[in-house]
């Protein structure tokens, strides 16, 4: 599991990248003009991970799960979770992949800033990441000021959101 940091997501997001995505995806020019209206008066940040998506499907990445489907990342404004295999082939792909968006939108992965954690693995898996440049965090960790664990969160842990 990924825990990443986007450098100054929001100053550095190639505008004509993001519009170009959202007039291919079909949104009409009328769309388009009010989002560069909301953009220059607004802070918005906007992520898009259809790469990711593209690399499950064309097999560069290993399925989470042999039998369903199972989301693998996370996106929350500048706030992102990617989940994959602790193999070299994964990690080796996937920041190939956060090269690849960060040189087409704008977006620059902070490695020193963002987390791996392994959530099923051992001491080779740990040797796998460890080339991605990201230190790794140990359960629990917080995305989104959610305390993220494999167990049920304490009410100590669930506290401060209430």
């Amino acid at each position: 599991m990924l825990k990443l940091d986007l450098t100054r997501a929001f100053d550095s997001l190639s505008w004509p990248f993001l519009f170009e995505v959202l007039r291919r995806y079909g949104f009409g020019n009328r769309f388009l003009e009010w989002t560069a209206i909301l953009l220059s008066s607004a802070s918005t940040r906007i992520l898009l991970n259809g790469l990711l998506r593209r690399a499950h499907s064309l097999g560069i990445l290993q399925p989470l799960h042999p039998r369903r489907h199972i989301p693998a990342i996370s996106l929350y404004a500048d706030d992102v979770m990617v989940f994959c295999h602790a193999t070299a082939d994964d990690t080796t792909a996937i920041r190939e992949i956060l090269a690849l968006f960060g040189r087409a939108s704008g977006l620059k992965v902070n490695f020193t800033k963002s987390s791996a954690t392994i959530l099923h693995g051992d001491q080779a898996a740990t040797e796998m990441i460890t080339h991605l440049g990201c230190p790794v965090a140990t359960l629990p960790i917080t995305y989104l000021g959610i305390p993220m664990s494999t167990r049920r969160p304490s009410a100590a842990q669930l506290q401060p959101m209430v």
